[in-house]
């Protein structure tokens, strides 16, 4: 694993996709609960399992989100990487933990959660989320 950012990790790994030989990053985020987020999950190798795991349980009930929000009525300028609360009901959802994309200076930004709210049609989890 390769630290980022506080509670932010990188592993890049082969991906074959369409019989094309890729090469893809995973990230893994650590979560407030000190439970892990992993985006875009390599394939758990013995040795990347044993990584994972040292850092902590991995979550199993947050959809994840890249996208636009907004923070009290207001958008947030930049692509946000969150976690949602999960909440069947609601068109936005609110975050539980959230970064900016800072790209000048090539690292992410926590930003605060009380008021942030996402789309759900951010949501990238495979079963739309939720």
């Amino acid at each position: 694993m390769i630290p980022f950012a506080e509670g932010v990790w990188l592993e890049i790994g082969p991906a074959r996709i369409l019989g094309m030989r890729l090469t893809t990053t995973m990230t893994v985020l650590r979560l407030r609960d000190r439970s892990l987020l992993l985006h875009s999950p390599l394939a758990l190798t013995a040795e990347r399992r044993a990584a994972v795991e040292a850092l902590g349980p991995v979550t199993q009930d947050s959809p994840q989100f890249i996208g636009a929000c907004q923070l009290n009525g207001s958008d947030v300028a930049g692509t946000i990487i969150a976690v949602l609360k999960n909440d069947k009901d609601t068109k936005n959802l609110p975050a539980t933990v959230a970064w900016k994309i800072d790209e000048k200076r090539m690292k992410f930004i926590s930003l605060q959660t009380e008021g942030l709210q996402c789309p759900r049609s951010g949501i990238i989890t495979v079963d739309g989320g939720l």
